[in-house]
């Protein structure tokens, strides 16, 4: 079980190469100026990936533990989009031959 990503990053949290799944807010249209900027220039919703060290866990649970922290009052990189978001997706990493969201959270 790997505590950290093997690809360079040594990130612990999350890894855009390394994490098992992501977890996607999709905004309200009224707050698309929270959305990121990519480096083309696109606008695209906030993603997040689990943490590399929970890789081995199923995605309920992953989902779970996500979905809490997105809703804690406790002050993380999810809370300032929880009160604008529509509705949560997650995904299995990486999800360009499946677009389908393993699950979804509807706010």
């Amino acid at each position: 079980m790997a505590s950290k990503c093997k690809c360079g990053n040594e990130n612990w949290m999350g890894c855009k190469n390394c994490s098992k799944y992501k977890f996607s807010v999709m905004l309200t249209s009224e707050h698309a100026n929270l959305k990121w900027t990519m480096p083309n220039g696109n606008r695209v919703n906030p993603v997040f990936y689990s943490p590399v060290k929970e890789n081995f866990k199923t995605p309920e649970v992953v989902f779970q533990g996500m979905l809490k922290r997105f809703n804690s009052s406790k002050q993380n990189s999810f809370t300032k989009f929880n009160a604008y978001a529509r509705e949560v997706l997650f995904y299995k990493n990486p999800s360009n031959q499946n677009d389908t969201p393993i699950l979804t959270a509807a706010r």
